[in-house]
């Protein structure tokens, strides 16, 4: 239900008539850029925002709340797949997912991907935006680009159809912008069957929500390894109050003999800090929006 009347809307809703409140485009100018497509995506982002978030702003701001059918819901409505996928969506996810606006895969480019985060910060904050979809923006392209047939078929479906949310887990108390600082150790089990995991994850932006955690580890071996990590026992969260951002269920995140089986091992073993790095390159442009 809006909280809007339709002449409201009809007035304000598309477009605000305030100096610089809009985008040249979105009022009309022309631009080499944006076609029919980005804006019926600001216009059906525009409303999504200001029906399911906006109401609901101060009580998920007071504490880390954002319920799981709000996820499923942003899911069902388009937003998760190609927020997961950046500037171009992946053949395999095309016409498995709904897009909001009515955008096809084909379209998708970019500019639309700038235009959901820029609907999402009309709610005035960062911290709803990072708490619902900042899993999947950061952690989906590596699981896609490097991850297995079996977490293709399980892990990422189970992302990108609303039923649970992911969370990148690399930075520790001691160790952020320096990644081959990371200490949590991840030793392989007497009969080769799993990895025993230990140690703490630190600023883990939707951590308090997060079903799965994608995982940077050092083996026995001193090499780094990157695995999805399930919520289960060994695995604890605890919230980190930020100002300004507490939806974003930021987390510590505490491995205490945690066993992850190897078919959870995203890529090669060895190899985690090429991914990493490759995958940084998403994530900075998606915190750039």
């Amino acid at each position: 239900m809006s909280i809007l009347s339709d002449d409201v809307k009809a007035k304000w809703l598309f477009g605000s008539t305030l100096p610089f409140a809009e985008p040249a485009w979105a009022r009309g100018c022309p631009s080499p850029y944006y076609k029919d497509s980005h804006r019926r995506l600001r216009a059906a982002m525009r409303v999504w925002v200001e029906e399911n978030l906006i109401p609901n702003t101060l009580e998920w701001e007071t504490s880390p709340s954002l319920p799981d059918s709000l996820y499923e819901r942003a899911a069902k409505d388009g937003l998760i797949m190609p927020m997961a996928s950046g500037a171009s969506i992946p053949q395999e996810w095309r016409g498995k997912y709904p897009i909001i606006g009515g955008v096809s895969p084909e379209e998708w480019d970019g500019f639309h991907d700038l235009i959901i985060h820029d609907e999402f910060g009309r709610v005035g904050g960062i911290g709803i935006e990072n708490g619902l979809v900042g899993g999947a923006v950061l952690a989906v392209p590596a699981l896609q680009k490097y991850g297995s047939k079996q977490i293709k078929d399980t892990v990422i479906p189970d992302i990108l159809s609303g039923r649970f949310r992911i969370a990148l887990a690399i930075t520790e108390p001691g160790a952020g912008s320096d990644v081959q600082g990371v200490q949590t150790e991840a030793r392989v089990s007497d009969d080769g069957s799993h990895f025993i995991v230990d140690g703490e994850k630190k600023w883990i932006t939707s951590g308090m929500y997060s079903h799965y955690f994608l995982t940077l580890v050092k083996e026995t071996t001193g090499d780094f390894t990157l695995l999805v990590i399930p919520r289960t026992d060994g695995l604890t969260t605890k919230h980190i109050t930020l100002s300004g951002s507490t939806a974003a269920g930021t987390a510590f995140v505490d491995f205490d003999s945690v066993k992850v089986p190897m078919d959870m091992v995203v890529g090669e073993r060895g190899k985690a800090l090429k991914y990493i790095m490759s995958n940084f390159n998403h994530e900075v442009g998606a915190f750039a929006l």
